[in-house]
């Protein structure tokens, strides 16, 4: 019995947030209907774009930024490895020469 009427409870929920829906968007329909509606629904929609070009260039700017970073760390493991081998291959010599 318990679990029906947390069932029924779960379904009048429900239904009452859908019916909240269904008032909302009857009332939003109304306003675009309405004088300037379709100027604002326009206006918010440029904004919307402008605002997620606005988060495209933001990352491109990222992206450039770190790979460009990425030439520079490598030129400077490539100068670490060099100077190990030099290293290396100065020791090397020398115990030879010796």
């Amino acid at each position: 019995m318990d679990q029906v009427n947390r069932a029924q409870v779960e379904a009048e929920a429900i239904l009452a947030k859908a019916k909240a829906t269904a008032e909302g968007l009857a009332v939003v329909s109304q306003s675009l209907k309405e004088n300037g509606g379709p100027e604002a629904t326009s206006l918010r929609i440029a904004e919307q774009y402008i605002q997620a070009f606005s988060n495209i260039a933001k990352e491109v700017v990222a992206y450039k930024l770190f790979y460009m970073q990425i030439p520079t760390l490598h030129n400077s493991i490539l100068y670490i490895l060099l100077i190990c081998i030099l290293f290396t291959f100065s020791l090397w010599h020398n115990n030879v020469a010796s």
